[in-house]
């Protein structure tokens, strides 16, 4: 029998970028499946300006961010840039002011990313 691929997904979130009903939602979270449990993400406020993209895993019927990051300002130009290890920042994160120009980068360590997952609610373990 063959396995159906992941379909695309759209989830609405509030202004803390958490779930949220669509009637009450700020931006969209519009997931396009690169196989059974990468997606890659874009996240589009209400006038369908770019927030956020990158790649996310889905565990346990969540999505958490996976991948390289980019956040953008209202203008377009990038905010920050960076990686996150299951829902985690981790390693050097680059940092941007609205018009463009470097601000100091911010360094996360990987050696604390298990203690932040805990404290955030995030199992990345395979069981369903």
């Amino acid at each position: 029998m063959a396995q159906s691929q992941p379909q695309p997904k759209t989830i609405h979130l509030n202004a803390m970028m958490q779930s949220a009903a669509e009637a009450g939602s700020t931006y969209r979270l519009q997931l396009t499946p690169l196989d059974d449990t990468k997606y890659k993400g874009v996240v589009l406020d209400g006038m369908e300006n770019l927030k956020v993209e990158g790649q996310y895993m889905e565990r346990n019927g969540r999505y958490i961010e996976d991948g390289y990051f980019k956040y953008f300002f209202p203008n377009g130009s990038v905010e920050s840039e960076g990686e996150y290890q299951a829902g985690v920042k981790v390693g050097n994160w680059k940092r941007f002011d609205f018009m463009g120009n470097r601000k100091p980068d911010r360094y996360y360590p990987p050696s604390s990313a298990s203690m932040r997952r805990k404290s955030m609610n995030i199992d990345i373990s395979t069981d369903n």
